[in-house]
This record gives C-alpha cells, sequence and structure tokens, in this order.
C-alpha cells in the first residue's frame, strides 16, 4: 500500500480533521488540526507525526496565542 506524501487531509472518528503535508503517511511539514467539538485550531510544525515546536491556537471566540499544546 503506498504511503500518502505531500499535501492532505484526515479526518478522524470523532470528526477532528488534519489539514497539511504528509510524508511517508506521517503528518511531517506545516498542519492544523481542528478540534471540532471544541472549536479550536492549532497550527504547528509535524515531524513524523508528532508535534515540533510551539504553534498558534486559535479559540472559537476568536482569542490566540501561541504555545505547545501538552
Amino acid at each position: 500500500m503506498d504511503k500518502r506524501n505531500g499535501k492532505g487531509y484526515e479526518r478522524y472518528k470523532n470528526g477532528d480533521i488534519f489539514l497539511g503535508q504528509y510524508h511517508k503517511g506521517k503528518c511531517s511539514g506545516k498542519g492544523r488540526r481542528f478540534w471540532v467539538e471544541r472549536g479550536e485550531t492549532y497550527e504547528v510544525e509535524w515531524v513524523d507525526g508528532k508535534i515540533h515546536g510551539v504553534g498558534q491556537w486559535t479559540l472559537p471566540y476568536g482569542g490566540e496565542t501561541r504555545k505547545d499544546p501538552a
């Protein structure tokens, strides 16, 4: 089976969405994760399927902050 490379998206069972770059089937490069139920977005660099560095949270009421999601 071919692994995803380049731009793409994935919708998870709970409705959340990842939109961004893939390399060898894993999130790699710039990407956004949308938490649909919470109305939040996190944009950050990804490496080998994991968050790498500090990203930008966008909150449902329009607030933004830079922080690590952990």
